[in-house]
């Protein structure tokens, strides 16, 4: 469909330029003005063609398993022939192995499939035919040989409940399928392979949400695997930048987020495992609808005037507390909890996680009420509350940044943030004590009478003028 737009326009703009070279002086080089005319109409289909030409294109082969789809490319099996495979269902590891049960049985399912005969009477032909039997031949007995060992191996991990070990090279391959299919994945957007193997293991158990703190990618990775207590445990061997290196199955963790931008990276890192995971298992449906666009959709609804926005008003009808980051953690798990639990009952992706923030669905209101509405009500009030600390709000109404507010306050106060400092308190305590003692000093001794000026009212005069008074 595509190469047809792109015969079209190509058509188009031939004749449209032929026109121009023929049509007179004014219309000889397409320096266009602005109006009517053939010049926009070159224009337009030369902007079309190569907004065709840029934009990507899924192909059949796109569908396939990631390892099966590493495997025929690195045997040199050409895309067109992979396209023609995935049309007619070998899309997996898993299927394509067990298709056929010997070598000699695939090569007539090839002819059929492909095309390739290799009792072509033409000699040329019949060659290029068998040695592309050959190339799909033998991905068909590498892949044989490991899926065996691979399964085997999971079925002892499984026995002794623990996580399926995956390769590191998968992990790389599963970033260039994603970086060819979508955009460039730098190593801060990459999975850990710790993260990686939980995520899937969970495909083969059940799936369930992981804390904030287990979302990991491959730079904090590397980083965990340089530091001495790495080494000292002996959970790395050679060089982790160059992936030259076998880990123990293990797990390490980061803080949780601190602001909205690192919740916002936790929350794109939840969706790209999701991609990784829909890629090496493209035959599980509920996760063939997940996608790192509707996670980002996800966090825009969590930062959102419904969520982590929802303002409390004050005098001018202006936010006077937020919902905290610590009741959106709360909320996210809640959330991603029943998301798990949506897909372990057959429910896709999708569908679960946009029933679960609709504002009209029961289960999604009573969710809310339950793990945010209500701890947002009991913590109005509190500090953290009234540091509004929700992505956007103080710009939207123009408040002061938290920090300039917190200075001032600590101006106020005579020292930090939050109360009195150290030696504001001394200060205080000291004034206090001294007032103290002098209004003990006041108590016990009585008041004097109110005296004038040495002699004042005491000459015969004075006496007399007093005595008529009295």
């Amino acid at each position: 469909m595509r190469q047809l737009a792109c015969n079209v326009c190509e058509m188009s703009m031939s004749i449209l330029y032929a026109g121009l070279e023929l049509g007179g002086s004014d219309l000889v080089r397409p320096s266009f003005s602005i109006g009517f005319g053939i010049a926009p109409n070159y224009l337009f289909f030369h902007f079309l063609y190569i907004i065709i030409m840029a934009a990507p294109v899924k192909t059949p082969k796109d569908e396939m398993e990631t390892r099966l789809l590493a495997l025929f490319q690195n045997a040199g099996v050409p895309n067109d022939q992979l396209d023609r495979l995935a049309n007619v269902g070998i899309k997996s590891v898993a299927l394509f192995t067990n298709i056929v049960d010997t070598k000699a049985e695939l090569r007539p399912f090839l002819m059929k499939a492909l095309g390739l005969n290799h009792n072509d009477a033409d000699p040329q032909t019949a060659i290029a035919a068998q040695m592309a039997q050959a190339r799909i031949i033998s991905v068909y007995t590498a892949a044989k040989s490991t899926d065996e060992v691979e399964i085997k191996r999971s079925a002892e991990r499984a026995a002794s409940h623990e996580a399926p070990v995956v390769e590191l090279q998968e992990l790389m391959q599963q970033r260039q399928a994603y970086e060819s299919r979508k955009r460039a994945l730098p190593l801060v957007r990459t999975l850990s392979k710790a993260y990686y193997d939980r995520k899937v293991g969970e495909v083969s158990t059940y799936f369930e949400a992981e804390q904030l703190t287990e979302v990991t990618n491959r730079a904090q990775e590397i980083k965990f695997m340089k530091s001495p207590s790495a080494q000292s445990n002996g959970q790395i061997n050679g060089d982790p930048g160059a992936g030259a290196f076998r880990t123990k199955v293990t797990s390490f963790g980061v803080p949780m987020p601190k602001d909205a931008e690192s919740l916002r990276a936790r929350i794109k890192l939840i969706g790209i495992a999701f991609e990784f995971i829909k890629m090496k298992f493209s035959s599980t449906r509920v996760l063939q609808s997940a996608s790192v666009e509707l996670f980002d959709q996800y966090y825009e609804y969590l930062e959102g005037e419904d969520c982590w926005g929802l303002a409390t008003l004050g005098e001018g009808n202006l936010p006077v507390s937020t919902p905290t980051i610590q009741n959106v953690f709360i909320y996210d798990h809640a959330i991603r909890t029943k998301l798990a639990l949506a897909m372990n009952n057959g429910v896709d992706a999708e569908t679960a996680l946009l029933r679960l923030i609709s504002p009209i669905d029961p289960q999604s209101v009573a969710l809310k009420q339950i793990n945010f509405l209500n701890n947002v009500a009991i913590g109005v009030n509190t500090p953290e509350a009234r540091r509004m600390t929700a992505p956007g709000i103080r710009e939207a109404y123009l408040l002061p940044p938290d920090s300039q507010k917190r200075k001032l306050e600590a101006l106020d106060n005579g020292g930090e943030s939050g109360g009195l400092s150290k030696a504001a308190k001394k200060r205080q305590t000291a004034k206090l004590a001294a007032e103290r003692k002098a209004l003990m000093a006041i108590k016990d001794k009585p008041t004097p009478p109110p005296q004038g000026p040495p002699g004042q009212g005491q000459s015969k005069n004075a006496l007399k003028k007093a005595a008529k008074r009295g």
